[in-house]
């Protein structure tokens, strides 16, 4: 009787030991995570302002190309130190994908890609013209919209910048391929007035 008592209290304990494990785990890699993409939102500048609305564009000066790159390296040393067998199931596959987008962004860094924000059918300043589609509905709207506008000349700068530095080792996408990429800016280059840019638009239907 005390024999078979005591093989029930083990399988209870072992029982219960596994998803005690795993949520323990499991809580260790979504603070992990959470923290990282904390972070990440606001180096990218998608921290948002007081009337919820981005005011700033992503950081690419190279200070925060090393801040990337030291926060990528200490990620992922911290996700392998999470065995992802004892992860729950849903957390284990989400431990994979995120592993491999953390790797990825790691390898960017490490070649200096961003010494080259420029390529096939992208740009920097490809997102730009999605500005011209924000929608005010109030003055801390505007005055938040504005403080991204301010933050245009700092964020050209910047690649510009990571540009030069990616010529000069000849890093750099085929001239073909860079054949009326600049069209969008010259059109704001050229522009008379400000109401004449896509950027005026949000203004127009500003309350």
């Amino acid at each position: 009787m005390m024999v078979s008592l005591r093989a029930a209290l083990v399988v209870v304990l072992l029982s219960s030991a596994t998803p005690l494990s795993a949520a323990t785990a499991d809580e260790t890699f979504k603070a992990l995570y959470t923290r990282e993409w904390n972070w990440r939102k606001a180096i990218d500048g998608e921290t948002p302002g007081a009337g919820g609305g981005r005011i700033r564009l992503a950081r690419a000066d190279l200070a925060s190309q090393i801040e990337r790159e030291k926060m990528w390296t200490q990620v992922l040393a911290d996700l392998k130190a999470i065995d992802p067998a004892t992860l729950s199931v849903d957390a284990a596959e989400d431990y994979a994908v995120y592993k491999q987008q953390v790797e990825t962004l790691l390898a960017n860094q490490t070649f200096r890609e961003f010494e080259k924000p420029i390529y096939g059918d992208n740009s920097f300043w490809g997102n730009m013209s999605t500005m011209g589609r924000r929608n005010l509905t109030s003055e801390q709207d505007a005055r938040d919209y504005i403080a991204l506008l301010n933050d245009l000349p700092r964020f050209f700068a910047e690649n510009v910048t990571n540009m030069r530095a990616g010529l000069k080792r000849g890093f750099t996408p085929p001239a073909i391929t860079l054949e009326a990429h600049e069209a969008p800016l010259v059109a704001v280059a050229n522009a008379k007035r400000a109401e004449d840019t896509g950027f005026w638009k949000p203004f127009v239907a500003l309350p």
